[in-house]
């Protein structure tokens, strides 16, 4: 082993890239840095350019299919890390079947391999059958798995001899609370929503799977009676699919015309870390699509719920998930 422990960060996803998993692992890596540790992220050339202070960028992933394997083996063999760390999201990787193979192309290697399973989808860009053989290979490939939730860990523990390789770590929070006092909260209310409104905050990118075709039945249901809901989205459509991104939202703009909800449903965009803090500080509901929602909210001062898809319609959002 090195003076210093050398780990490798493995992240299709990562700033100036717009997304959470990039921003988790810009804080987990400069976090680690700080404590001594050697570190470096391989990436994609998106990334070239950015310096997070003491951590090394390697941005020179340009496929995430089978040729991934001879990129990352290029980078083991000149950094000689310790430890690899894989960042998995089937989006991430572009829905190749590669990630879930290269645990096993380091095995002749004096390296442990960490996967934070950031979902559980396996590779949909090949057979169903390919798909699960990779998942189930980068589960068992890896020496320590880590999720964010014990929803995860309780589907990873039903897998032989996984639960004792698996650990919750959640993510924590990568927006700083901005500090803002009851005036400035107060402008910054009427200048978002109506009076009498109830105010609904949805932070996160928009894109499939994140529920906000559901949100938006929701609202026209309940502005039908008594209350007068209104939303404020927060959010891109990220970098990961931006094609699929911009079709699932102009979905919603157009459902959102069809319920009449134009005045009462506000698309903001990506915004700055500190408007995201003072626009969710204002709500009065977080609905937040993932699962460090409820310590989100928490954080920033607010309620949550969880928006979730299709097959949790008759809900629409689930308190505290």
């Amino acid at each position: 082993m090195h003076e210093r422990l050398r780990v490798l960060h493995l992240s299709p996803e990562y700033p100036p890239v717009i997304g959470g998993i990039g921003d988790h692992v810009d804080w987990l890596t400069r976090e680690l840095s700080r404590q001594g540790l050697d570190v470096r992220v391989l990436t994609s050339p998106r990334s070239a350019g950015y310096k997070p202070g003491d951590v090394a960028v390697s941005a020179t992933v340009e496929r995430w299919d089978g040729r991934l394997r001879q990129t990352l083996a290029r980078e083991v063999a000149t950094f000689k890390p310790d430890l690899v760390h894989i960042h998995y999201q089937q989006l991430m990787y572009q829905g190749y079947p590669a990630i879930g193979f290269l645990p096993w192309s380091l095995r002749g290697r004096k390296t442990a391999v960490v996967t934070t399973v950031h979902d559980m989808q396996r590779p949909a860009r090949t057979s169903r059958a390919v798909g699960r053989l990779a998942f189930e290979a980068l589960l068992y490939g890896s020496h320590r798995l880590l999720v964010n939730g014990e929803a995860e860990l309780r589907r990873l523990a039903k897998r032989p001899m996984l639960r004792a390789r698996s650990t919750v770590l959640p993510n924590g929070s990568n927006i700083l609370v901005s500090g803002i006092d009851a005036e400035q909260k107060r402008a910054l209310r009427a200048s978002v929503a109506r009076d009498d409104s109830f105010l609904l905050g949805f932070f996160g990118l928009v894109r499939p799977g994140k529920g906000l075709e559901v949100l938006l039945d929701a609202i026209a249901r309940l502005r039908a009676g008594p209350v007068q809901v209104e939303l404020l989205v927060i959010g891109a459509v990220g970098d990961a699919d931006p094609a699929g991104g911009a079709a699932y939202r102009d979905l919603l703009l157009d459902q959102r015309r069809r319920l009449g909800l134009e005045s009462a449903v506000k698309f903001l965009g990506h915004l700055p870390e500190p408007r995201v803090s003072e626009l969710l500080q204002v709500c009065d509901l977080g609905v937040l699509p993932f699962d460090a929602g409820p310590r989100e909210a928490r954080l920033h001062g607010g309620k949550r719920s969880r928006a979730r898809g299709p097959l949790h319609q008759a809900g629409a959002c689930r308190q505290g998930g």
